[in-house]
């Protein structure tokens, strides 16, 4: 479930004594600061940090004998993620024909101009990603040839958070999880309780970054971590009676 940034703003506008639910909508002066900030807010947060709610499905990039760097605008599928808003690499593997998945590093630019031979034929094991500057690309190593594969990539990634501001309405854009929300909206009061919309009390606004810190930390423990099945112990029956 997703929430738009239009409740997010309002939420935070509440939370300073902006908005009464009693109003017929908020400002949309302050809505417009608030949607700043939350955009400032999470831009930081992305940067950072992975975060599950920014890192689409894998993409793939099939692979072509004899030829090592592919468009990350053109020769990617699905291209639902514009190439400029891949944030950047997670993780990567090579898939063959079967089905069968081997791990690929990535590896920096000046990793890959040591590698000898850059024509050397085989299954990839290395990728360099280009992402500072159009053409964004990927570079692999070795380069398979027309006797082998075919392979396809696939890379996970991470991308830009959108900017809220410029489609408040779109919640197609606002790809936060619900559990977010909360974070989300104390964050925001912060920020825009220390001037930019009103300016509340220092403790009042210490509230709401404590809030939000530990809503911030919870949820990056519970979410960057490997989820596993709870495990019972079974144990042995004792009648004290």
């Amino acid at each position: 479930m997703t929430i738009s940034p239009q409740s997010i703003a309002e939420d935070a506008l509440r939370l300073i004594g902006e908005y009464s639910i009693h109003d017929e909508g908020a400002d949309q002066d302050a809505i417009d600061q608030a949607l700043h900030w939350l955009d400032l807010s999470v831009a930081q947060l992305s940067g950072s940090h992975h975060i599950f709610w920014l890192i689409p499905a894998n993409l793939d990039i099939p692979l072509q004998a004899a030829k090592a760097t592919y468009d990350l605008t053109t020769d990617v599928s699905p291209d639902t993620v514009p190439a400029s808003n891949l944030q950047f690499p997670i993780d990567c593997w090579v898939r063959d024909s079967a089905g069968n998945r081997n791990p690929v590093e990535i590896i920096t630019r000046r990793r890959y101009e040591e590698l000898d031979r850059h024509d050397t034929a085989g299954r990839p094991d290395f990728i360099q990603i280009h992402r500072t500057a159009p053409p964004f690309t990927a570079t692999i190593y070795p380069v398979p040839n027309a006797d082998q594969g075919p392979y396809t990539i696939e890379l996970l990634v991470q991308t830009y958070a959108p900017e809220f501001l410029s489609a408040p309405s779109d919640t197609s854009l606002f790809l936060v999880g619900k559990s977010w929300a909360r974070w989300a909206a104390y964050q925001t009061a912060v920020d825009i309780g220390a001037g930019p919309v009103r300016t509340i009390p220092k403790s009042e606004r210490d509230e709401f970054r404590g809030v939000a810190a530990i809503a911030e930390s919870q949820l990056l423990a519970f979410e960057n971590r490997q989820h596993r099945p709870v495990q019972y112990r079974r144990v042995q029956y004792v009648d004290l009676g």
